[in-house]
């Protein structure tokens, strides 16, 4: 939910329809989405960030050794 039409459309239906979003996406391929969340989406949109997103993907891409060490630099 950028700032393309694409953005504005999708707010248009969910206010017209009174359905939640499930789904955003986060990129610009098909595999690239992720569960929406109010306080996240929300955060990210204000330029607060998403602490815990951060710390999912660290997850995702550090060895299980290396991932206490950056924690525990992030908690500080």
């Amino acid at each position: 939910m950028d700032g393309h039409a694409k953005g504005g459309g999708a707010l248009s239906v969910v206010a017209a329809t009174k359905i939640h979003v499930i789904f955003i996406g986060t990129g610009e391929h098909m595999d690239q989405f992720e569960v929406f969340d109010v306080k996240p989406f929300v955060r990210r949109l204000l330029g607060m960030g998403d602490l815990s997103r951060l710390v999912d993907k660290l997850q995702e891409v550090l060895p299980q050794d290396q991932q206490t060490e950056y924690l525990e630099k992030l908690s500080k």
